[in-house]
C-alpha cells in the first residue's frame, strides 16, 4: 500500500555543518497549522557530478514524505578545486577511494545536523545515492547503526571494482587493503545492516560499475531478511549506468511504504 504524493517546496540552496557543505534542501510543503515531522534523506550524487544531478530524484522522494538533502561531494560541485586535485586530473584509484572516504566522513557528520532540522525533529535519517553516492551510502549504512535505511542506485560493488574502477591504475597496497576490509558482501558487513530497509538497483548492462557487485551483496544479505523480506529489495533492469523512470517509480513506491508508519497518517 502506498500513500498519496505530497506537494513539495521549491528546492533551497543551503550550507550544512561547520564546514558549510553546499547542498540543496527539498521538503514537503507544510501549513503552519498542520505541521508534522518527516524522516530525512541525504541523497548523494555520483562521481564527476554535483548536487543538481539528482535534484529531480530528490523531488520525487520528497513528495513521498521526506526532507531531502543533496550535498556536493568532496571535490565536486561548489567544492571543486580547479587548481588542485580533482576528478578531471586524478585518473587514479587512490583518488577515487579518497573521494569515497571523504564522502563517508561527510555523511556521518551530516546525520545529526539534518536530524536537528525542525521539519525532521529527530525522525529517522536515511541515506541514498547513485554510483559513488551509492557506494558511500552502503559503507556508511554498514558502519553506522544510526542510519535508518538506504536507497542505492548502481552502487553495490566488489572490492576489485573499487581497487581499479573505470580502467584506472590499481590502488596502492594500503587502499587495496582498505577496500578488501570494506567488502560490502562480507558476513561482517551484511550482519551490520541489522535488517534495516535497503533498496538495491542496478543496470544489467552497466559498463562502469558491473552489476555483479549488487547481486553479490543481495545474495549475501537475503538470508538475514527472511523474516521481513519487504525490507530488502533488488531491482535489475536492462540498461546501463542510469536511473530509468520506471526504476525511480519503484524506488519511490518502496520508500513511501517503508516510511509511511508512523510518519504519514
Amino acid at each position: 500500500m502506498t500513500k498519496p504524493r505530497l506537494p513539495i517546496q521549491d528546492s533551497q540552496r543551503i550550507a550544512l555543518g561547520p564546514t558549510a557543505i553546499p547542498a540543496l534542501r527539498i521538503a514537503p510543503f507544510q501549513h503552519e497549522a498542520a505541521s508534522r515531522t518527516f524522516p530525512a534523506l541525504i541523497l548523494q550524487h555520483g562521481y564527476g557530478a554535483d548536487k543538481y544531478d539528482l535534484e529531480p530524484i530528490g523531488e520525487e522522494l520528497a513528495a513521498a514524505g521526506a526532507v531531502v538533502y543533496l550535498p556536493d561531494a568532496w571535490g565536486h560541485g561548489e567544492r571543486f578545486d580547479p587548481r588542485g586535485q580533482n576528478f578531471m586530473r586524478e585518473a587514479t584509484s587512490d583518488y577515487f577511494i579518497a573521494v569515497i572516504r571523504h564522502v563517508m566522513a561527510d555523511l556521518r557528520a551530516l546525520l545529526p545536523i539534518v536530524s536537528a532540522d525542525p521539519a525532521v525533529a529527530g525522525a529517522p535519517v536515511w541515506l541514498g545515492g547513485f554510483s559513488l553516492g551509492g557506494i558511500a551510502t552502503l559503507l556508511t549504512l554498514e558502519s553506522d547503526s544510526e542510519v535508518a535505511g538506504g536507497i542505492v542506485f548502481s552502487g553495490g560493488v566488489s572490492p576489485e571494482v573499487v581497487i581499479a574502477p573505470l580502467g584506472m591504475a590499481p590502488a596502492s597496497l594500503e587502499n587495496q587493503a582498505w577496500a578488501k576490509a570494506h567488502d560490502m558482501a562480507s558476513p561482517e558487513s551484511v550482519a551490520a545492516l541489522a535488517q534495516r530497509p535497503l533498496f538495491l538497483s542496478h543496470g544489467q548492462a552497466d559498463d562502469r560499475l558491473p552489476v555483479v557487485g549488487t547481486t553479490r551483496l543481495y545474495a549475501a544479505a537475503q538470508p538475514l531478511y527472511q523474516a521481513m523480506p519487504e525490507r530488502l529489495q533488488l531491482r535489475l533492469f536492462a540498461g546501463g549506468h542510469m536511473i530509468p523512470p520506471a526504476l525511480l517509480e519503484d524506488a519511490v513506491v518502496w520508500f513511501t511504504n517503508q516510511i509511511a508508519p508512523p510518519h504519514l497518517p
